[in-house]
């Protein structure tokens, strides 16, 4: 069963500097398969989508897309 995490992360930027965000790690039988980095700097709206993920349980192949929705409900 696929179940999904979330990691913190610390990035640059060249006009910004230094930034704090997270990813979501994607694991099988407690085994992390597969990282998604710098998805959101909002450490608690990211922990409801996650949930959201686990709770529907998201098959890792709709991640990407389930992704661009999110980003782009976020912005909106």
């Amino acid at each position: 069963m696929t179940r999904y995490g979330m990691f913190a992360e610390r990035k640059q930027n060249s006009s910004s500097g230094y930034y704090d965000t997270f990813g979501i790690v994607i694991s099988e039988r407690d085994e992390a398969v597969g990282l998604v980095h710098d998805v959101c700097a909002d450490k608690e709206k990211l922990s409801d989508f996650i949930t959201l993920l686990n709770t529907e349980h998201l098959d890792p192949v709709h991640l990407d897309e389930a992704i661009e929705n999110f980003l782009y409900d976020f912005e909106a």
